[in-house]
């Protein structure tokens, strides 16, 4: 099986070689455990696991990484060890709007002007 991988997963086409299964709690949290003892635990609490074909985990690597929400990522475990592969934000370029007055980041100068 031929996989085009995009750029942003070339970490995860790295890893996948060491990797025992892949996990995705169905909306952004994707794992890559990469010993039995982790591998073991999100048999037991994740809905979605590929296991064994390096194709096949890296193929749902790629595809929950579409499917998945803006806040997403892509985690190794080791044990009870997490460790960055790929983390990516939503829109980081995006301004953030104040939390009081909605608008473009004001600094909370909005509150200020009130007093």
């Amino acid at each position: 099986m031929n996989i085009q991988t995009p750029e942003v997963l070339a970490p995860a086409e790295f890893h996948i070689d060491q990797t025992k299964l892949v996990a995705f709690d169905g909306c952004h949290k994707i794992y890559m455990a990469v010993d039995e003892e982790a591998a073991s635990w999100f048999r037991g609490y994740y809905p979605h696991i590929v296991e064994g074909n390096r194709s096949e985990m890296l193929k749902a690597v790629i595809d929950w990484y579409a499917e998945s929400c803006d806040l997403k990522f892509v985690n190794g475990a080791r044990g009870e060890d997490l460790f960055g592969i790929v983390e990516q934000f939503a829109d980081d370029e995006e301004e953030e709007e104040c939390w009081f007055c909605g608008s473009p980041w004001c600094e909370e100068e909005c509150q200020d002007e009130e007093e």
